[in-house]
């Protein structure tokens, strides 16, 4: 089951888990913010086991004085002693602060560093996954953009620590279209 839309806020966020689906084996919600302490409300409301950071970047300021700021407020995300994995983007201009705040045990991904848990290499021919520096997906590449690289892979991660065989992560990857 999942968020339906785009409700990842203080209301929608809410309704989602109102509306879950309690025979179904994950439940994966989106959290989004507007301002400063509504990611921990919905962290309380909705205590995450695994967490997937995406990439935090200037175009999610519009409330925040620096992007120092946003990063703290989002790594509210990483807190919760609930929260077993958390999943964070080696990449990211964040990347101390959020490892430094996350409470939990911590995996890596990146589309730049090979030393990562989870790393996205470009080939010409397509897209190659590495898990611990060894390849375990090769596929054609299904979008057009480095961002949207960036969230195929945590996408992948997070299918992977849910225990999703690397054939079914691919066959999934067959079916992703804009």
């Amino acid at each position: 089951s999942c968020s339906f839309k785009s409700y990842n806020g203080q209301i929608g966020l809410p309704l989602s888990v109102l509306n879950q689906n309690y025979t179904c084996d994950a439940f994966i919600l989106e959290m989004g913010m507007n301002e400063k302490g509504e990611l921990e409300k919905l962290v309380d409301l909705a205590p995450p086991d695994l967490v997937g950071m995406t990439c935090i970047e200037h175009v999610h300021m519009q409330s925040f004085e620096s992007l120092e700021e946003l990063i703290y407020e989002k790594s509210k995300l990483l807190s919760h002693s609930k929260t077993d994995c958390s999943l964070i983007p080696l990449d990211s201009k964040g990347y101390s602060i959020l490892d430094e705040q996350a409470l939990s045990s911590k995996m890596t991904f990146s589309l730049q560093k090979k030393e990562a848990d989870y790393y996205l290499e470009e080939t010409g021919e397509g897209l190659d996954v590495y898990y611990k520096e060894k390849k375990v997906l090769s596929f054609l590449d299904p979008l057009p953009t480095a961002i949207q690289h960036s969230n195929l892979l945590l996408s992948i991660a997070l299918a992977n620590r849910l225990g999703i065989s690397w054939e079914n992560i691919k066959k999934g990857i067959g079916n992703v279209s804009l």
